[in-house]
């Protein structure tokens, strides 16, 4: 155990070092005009797990049990299907999302480069469930690190080729994946299996609905940006939301030994789950709030400091960093939607939020301009926390005491909170 510990912890490590690299790299090397196209393609790769219907998610849930109790022949099945439909999938993602690239830039070779990345996303995605499925934390780590270290040699390609050489970098984080497809064998497709993709098409659209509308709602200003905004603009939300991406991951893995921890008690007993999960909510809220508030004091000089060319918003990147008080609500109450398989109520509040969020950015467009699908994010954030708290309350309420209380308080907190991003958007 402690093994497969550290595997995951150094795969997690090497990943962000990754990720820290480049956010303070790759912005200095390119124009902002350039940068802008790769945070425009980044939303364009935010919807490629769309394109097998959630299938890879059930593939992911089902194969450590499946290793287990299932022969070779029904194992071959899942692994041929799991490989094939997705990639498959990926193609024509990634042919939809060429054409979309090709319509607003007109490059050839660069919606050539988008047409393929889909392609090595989803051969990633496979190697890791297959590999994390079985137990083999070492291989899964070797692939992570590999792939960090490949994402770190993209900053010499960018330097010397530019916006090609990121185009080129992308392709290249899919060669641990290639190297060890080869290594074990392509699967077979004789033993592909169709009515694997029905029977989990219901729990696939579940699963890939919820995960997607997640990422969505977590980078809605990047989003309605890149759809609305100059290119200029465009890349300073690229740049401000890169900084919040990382802030989001630290805050998500700090609740990981959490979530795993409620995920179990659920099942023994529900109700002090409930009762430990709104302690949690209240001892994460101050934290979180104190940690935005120096977050925002040291921002400005560190911006100044790393990106001189690009131009920094308070309004911008303070509404992005508000939104962050929504996760130890959605974090939390989320494992009990999970826990007690109420996952469709959990896709429709995100999917509502969703939609306050961008009819938000609409109503405000005018009046607050560059700011507006920060703000956006910052309101649809905050829909889902209360409308999760409140449809918990309703769902959950023979596990929960003292329900108008815990609202009362929370919602004190939150309008603390609302006066913060008041000021701060006047």
């Amino acid at each position: 155990m402690f093994l497969k510990i550290r595997d995951t912890l150094l795969s997690t490590v090497s990943q962000q070092i990754a990720g820290v690299i480049i956010f303070l790299t790759i912005p200095r090397i390119l124009t902002v005009e350039d940068y802008a196209i790769t945070v425009f393609v980044g939303v364009l790769l935010s919807f490629v797990s769309l394109a097998d219907f959630g299938f890879t998610f059930v593939y992911s849930r089902k194969l450590p049990a499946l290793y287990h109790v299932a022969n070779e022949s029904e194992l071959n099945q899942w692994h041929s299907t799991a490989f094939w439909f997705p990639f498959t999938m990926a193609f024509l993602m990634g042919l939809f999302l060429a054409v979309i690239y090709f319509i607003k830039f007109e490059s050839y070779l660069q919606a050539l480069c988008v047409f393929l990345i889909p392609a090595g996303m989803s051969l990633i995605a496979y190697i890791s469930a297959k590999y994390s499925a079985r137990g083999d934390f070492f291989t899964y780590r070797n692939l992570n690190i590999e792939q960090s270290v490949l994402k770190i040699f993209t900053v010499p390609i960018v330097f010397i080729c530019g916006i090609l050489g990121w185009f080129v970098g992308q392709l290249l984080i899919s060669l641990p994946g290639i190297k060890r497809l080869l290594k074990d064998d392509l699967p077979n497709i004789k033993c592909f299996d169709t009515k694997l993709i029905f029977t989990s098409f219901k729990e696939g659209i579940l699963l890939i609905g919820v995960f997607s509308l997640w990422m969505q709602l977590m980078g809605l200003g990047r989003l309605l940006a890149a759809s609305n905004y100059s290119k200029v603009i465009i890349a300073n939300y690229g740049i401000m939301n890169a900084a919040y991406q990382i802030l989001t991951s630290l805050v998500i893995a700090a609740f990981v030994p959490f979530s795993v921890h409620t995920l179990k008690m659920v099942s023994i007993n529900e109700k002090n789950a409930a009762e430990m999960i709104f302690k949690v909510i209240f001892l994460a809220l101050p934290i979180m709030f104190f940690l935005i508030l120096i977050t925002q004091k040291l921002a400005p000089y560190l911006f100044e400091f790393f990106f001189q060319k690009y131009q920094y918003d308070a309004k911008i990147f303070d509404s992005l960093l508000y939104g962050l008080m929504a996760l130890p609500i959605v974090l939390t109450l989320g494992n009990l939607f999970v826990a007690k398989q109420k996952v469709f109520h959990y896709l429709v509040l995100l999917g509502l939020s969703f939609l306050v969020g961008i009819f938000s950015f609409y109503l405000m467009l005018s009046e607050y301009g560059d700011s507006a699908a920060a703000i956006a994010q910052f309101i649809g954030l905050s829909a889902c926390a209360f409308l999760m708290l409140l449809v918990s309350i309703v769902l959950f309420r023979n596990s929960i005491d003292k329900k108008v209380q815990k609202i009362l308080s929370i919602f004190g907190i939150w309008v603390l909170v609302a006066l913060f991003e008041f000021k701060v958007v006047h």
